[in-house]
């Protein structure tokens, strides 16, 4: 059987779906440096480094400041600490001591406005006649693809403030990505203080051993 050819943008038929975004609490990991105070948990990355499935977002030789996020903790950290735990998962031994050492830790952000997202749930993919497997299952050799589409969206959408999917990593999660640029400066703002906690945190740390469990993973030993 020949195989399927990965779509470039634009879809060959069907407009993107916008969807409405309520106001609620996301999670988030990402570095967090308490000394300088770099970056807190309502920050949206404006850098060209990094290597993700929709950004860096280049649109007209301008860096579009993006946020990530997920509907649960959960979701957050297979999107982060866990995204290259490898198929088959089971039996694999995870680094983790590695993360617990790093800047990361996991927040939560209050979206105080409701909020227009290009729709890219299956739903939203099967209207352009894009499977998901087309969009979330690839790697990272097939990203610059992906930030393709995550431009087109953004400009055949004007009135979109980002994109919204189901985790790839945790399908039982949303995740969105907002465009910086178009969402207003109090839309987005950080929870209570101590919603931020250190991936060695016992609430986060028991989440990630769950999640491997499921996984079928074990802890690699420290080094």
């Amino acid at each position: 059987m020949a195989k399927r050819r990965l779509p470039y943008p634009p879809p060959a038929r069907g407009a993107p779906g916008l969807h409405a975004l309520r106001r609620g609490r996301w999670w988030r990991v990402h570095p967090y440096d308490p000394a300088s105070g770099n970056y807190p948990a309502h920050a949206f990355n404006g850098s060209s480094r990094g290597n993700a499935r929709f950004s860096p977002l280049i649109e007209a030789e301008n860096i579009v400041p993006v946020l990530y996020a997920a509907d649960s903790v959960a979701g957050a950290l297979m999107e982060t600490v866990l995204h290259d735990v490898p198929y088959p998962s089971e039996g694999y031994q995870h680094d983790l001591d590695r993360h617990l050492k790093s800047d990361l830790q996991a927040s939560t952000i209050s979206i105080r406005r409701q909020l227009t997202v290009v729709d890219l749930t299956k739903l939203g993919l099967q209207r352009m006649n894009i499977r998901p497997s087309q969009m979330f299952e690839t790697n990272k050799p097939d990203y610059p693809r992906t930030r393709e589409w995550a431009l087109w969206l953004r400009q055949a959408s004007p009135k979109a403030q980002g994109l919204m999917w189901m985790s790839a990593r945790n399908p039982e999660s949303k995740a969105i990505m907002l465009f910086g640029d178009r969402v207003p400066a109090d839309a987005v703002v950080p929870s209570h203080p101590e919603d931020s906690l250190p991936l060695h945190d016992p609430l986060v740390y028991e989440q990630l051993l769950i999640l491997l469990a499921r996984l079928g993973c074990g802890v690699a030993p420290n080094r």
